[in-house]
């Protein structure tokens, strides 16, 4: 695992002129997926770049091992969009998804965060209650 993190650390110095989180992101996840045959347990394919404590490496190395290139997605949760699981693949693969929250003028908000015409995204601004959650994730399906 330290030769995973030193060869990882070493190519992010090479590659430090990049501005932009979600490209350098991006940039870092090519790199990470040459380590990705070696990766024994799943905690260690965590890594950050929208999500709040990893879920972004662990969600792409998933997809990637099972050969999904354009997942479809739920996330319940949101709130603004800023920090979310699924947010990164939306942005890399131009998924389609369904992301709800009960956070006031969520589409607006979300607009501000990411490029909605780069995938297919269904924004419903509720509050989840076990009645309401099945129309919810039917309709979009």
């Amino acid at each position: 695992m330290i030769n995973f993190i030193k060869n990882f650390l070493s190519e992010i110095a090479s590659r430090s002129n990049d501005r932009n989180i979600f490209a350098i992101g991006s940039s870092h996840f090519s790199i990470m997926r040459h380590y990705y045959s070696k990766i024994k347990n799943l905690s260690d394919a965590d890594y950050k770049v929208f999500s709040q404590t990893g879920e972004d490496g662990i969600i792409d190395y998933l997809l990637y091992s099972l050969n999904i290139k354009v997942p479809i997605f739920v996330e319940i949760g949101v709130g603004d969009y800023r920090e979310s699981n699924t947010r990164y693949i939306f942005q890399k693969n131009c998924s389609r998804g369904l992301i709800v929250d009960k956070n006031k003028n969520l589409e607006k908000k979300v607009s501000k965060m990411v490029k909605l015409w780069k995938g297919d995204l269904t924004i419903i601004e509720t509050t989840v209650k076990s009645n309401n959650i099945l129309k919810g994730v039917l309709t979009f399906v």
